[in-house]
């Protein structure tokens, strides 16, 4: 398999890998928690003035007794907010069982909520109540008097609540919270329609994008103080602060209050959480979280960018820049939902950007001890890389055979065709021979201009070996491009030949370039005279050239003519070089 379609692969199961890690329930209250501070960050603003909260607080509790109060009480509180102008009541109190004074008590309550009109009395729904499709027990002549609102609450798996719940989908049909039921009543009481995306009030839509159908995040911004039960209830309250008012009444501030939650801002008792939702549905201001399928797409992004970008930097580098990804993704985010309203997952990408560049590195690292391997024994890589020696090789010296090849006719080749078809040719030949190489064993260690250094390592072969699949490499090469010559259609005047000079001895392997970017070279003695013998291949007709060194570690594995004495620059005295003309059976 191709090595970059293998690498896409390989971040493809890894931003799967990380969506899933994303759900995980740790990593979802780590996520809960940057949503909560970038809410922080921003600030929400005040709420909406039209909603009041009417708190049942310690000192109505002290002037009118313990709760539960006679349900006459609510009446007069309704009573009194009719006479201020109250738009819409809501009582946050369950009244499921008959009030402790009797019949005429709860006949004298329901009688002021059909007076007011616009009330809403709290409901809850249970797994036993969704099972019979039915709201939670109100008593029968209070519902019948009053608007039931669902007061169902949701917890993230860190026990804040940042949802709200609009309507309960497990009932046909859905059954509307108390907000969403306030909200209806203040508009003059339109259509309400539930979809998978979003419920609709008349014109208004309002997007949803939970876990679980219409459920949306709440922005819960600043409230102010509420307001005494006892000092509504007495009118020490002024009218303006009650006409055309949305009215939510529960306890609040009590000491023994166990309707309070944990939520983004902090804990609220409940009826302040249904004033927040109520308060985000008349901003019209929603968040919305995105699919899991965008979640996707994000956290593979990061991936790509990650493995492209960290594969083509150096350690500090690439950490560095890793460090910078996470930040631009956590702050893109914060842009993204604070501008734009649109909640994606922070946490899902910064793992994926994590993966991947622990991904890249664990490739480098095995493709650099793959290629010291090839040069130092395998004993030694371990330690270059923890000495950190993988990335400055220098005068580490190996026994190996090296195969040095030039083009002959190259500048006539130049001259009579477009760079552009040059380049095609030489592509083509260094791909061709490339594979050649490969299969024998070699490894190209520079290219220069039309020449080749290619590489014969006797680490893990016998140094015969070797010399032999460097001739071969050699005579296959040959071969290979009589074939091309034939596919170019080069003209008479047009000459393509590559000599090939094959040596054997000692060579240093070192790294050479920038800091920033450094390749892999050989250096000595043996790689001069490999230049040399190449060089003096076509003047002996020899278009693979053997020094002795090499003739003598091949034995009889190799079949060669020899050229006749010849002066080589550094040598004392004449050398007699080989023609290779083939490969024993033996070898």
């Amino acid at each position: 398999m191709n090595e970059r379609v293998l690498r896409v692969l390989l971040l493809l199961l890894l931003a799967l890998a990380a969506l899933l890690i994303s759900h995980l329930e740790p990593v979802r209250v780590l996520e809960g928690a940057l949503y909560d501070r970038a809410l922080a960050w921003n600030g929400e603003g005040m709420r909406d003035p039209r909603i009041v909260v009417i708190g049942i607080d310690p000192a109505s509790l002290e002037a009118l007794g313990p709760f539960p109060w006679p349900r006459s009480i609510h009446a007069r509180l309704l009573e009194v907010l009719r006479r201020q102008g109250a738009e819409v009541v809501f009582f946050d109190l369950i009244f499921d069982t008959p009030g402790t004074r009797g019949v005429e008590d709860d006949r004298e309550f329901a009688r002021a909520l059909k007076r007011f009109g616009k009330v809403v009395l709290a409901s809850s729904v249970s797994e036993q109540d969704a099972r019979e499709n039915r709201m939670g027990p109100l008593l029968p002549m209070l519902a019948e008097s009053a608007r039931c609102g669902v007061i169902n609450r949701k917890r993230d798996p860190d026990g804040v609540i940042r949802w709200g719940i609009l309507a309960v989908a497990a009932l046909e049909p859905p059954a509307p919270s108390a907000a969403l039921q306030m909200l209806r009543l203040d508009s003059d009481d339109p259509p309400c329609g539930f979809q998978p995306d979003q419920v609709t009030l008349g014109d208004r839509r309002i997007p949803t994008s939970g876990s679980e159908p219409f459920e949306v995040p709440i922005r819960f911004r600043t409230s102010p103080p509420p307001l005494s039960y006892v000092r509504v209830l007495r009118e020490e309250v002024a009218q303006e602060e009650l006409r055309g008012r949305l009215v939510l009444v529960g306890a609040h501030g009590t000491e023994t209050q166990v309707d309070t939650f944990a939520t983004p801002s902090g804990w609220r008792p409940g009826v302040e959480i249904h004033a927040a939702l109520l308060d985000t549905l008349l901003a019209g201001r929603f968040i919305r979280r995105v699919s899991p399928a965008w979640d996707f797409l994000t956290i593979l992004l990061a991936c790509l960018v990650t493995g492209t970008l960290v594969g083509r930097a150096r350690s500090v580098p690439a950490a560095a820049l890793a460090a910078g990804l996470v930040a631009t993704l956590l702050l893109v985010g914060f842009v993204v939902l604070l501008r734009r309203g649109w909640w994606i997952g922070a946490l899902g990408p910064v793992l994926g950007v994590f993966m991947a560049f622990g991904l890249a590195w664990i490739l480098r690292l095995v493709q650099v001890r793959n290629l010291l391997a090839q040069f130092v024994a395998p004993s030694q890589v371990g330690e270059m890389l923890k000495s950190d020696q993988a990335t400055s090789l220098g005068g580490n010296q190996v026994q190996a055979t090296v195969f040095f090849t030039d083009i002959r006719g190259y500048t006539t080749l130049s001259e009579s065709r477009s760079p552009v078809e040059v380049l095609e040719i030489l592509n083509q030949y260094h791909s061709r021979v490339g594979e050649i190489y490969a299969r024998r064993g070699g490894t190209v260690m520079t290219y220069q201009g039309d020449a080749q250094i290619v590489l014969f390592q006797h680490q893990g072969l016998q140094g015969s070996l070797a010399v032999v699949r460097a001739v071969q490499a050699g005579l296959e090469m040959q071969q290979a491009i009589e074939g091309m010559r034939q596919q170019w259609a080069l003209g008479p005047d047009e000459r393509f030949e590559v000599g090939v000079g094959i040596c054997s001895g000692p060579v240093s392997v070192v790294t050479v370039g920038a800091e920033s970017h450094k390749q892999f070279t050989i250096l000595g003695d043996t790689v001069r005279r490999a230049s040399e013998v190449q060089g003096l291949s076509a003047s002996l007709e020899a278009p693979v050239l053997l020094d002795p060194v090499s003739r003598e570690l091949a034995g009889g594995a190799v079949l060669v003519d020899p050229t006749g004495p010849v002066e080589l620059p550094g040598s004392a005295g004449p050398v007699l070089l080989y023609r290779a003309r083939g490969v024993s059976e033996q070898g």
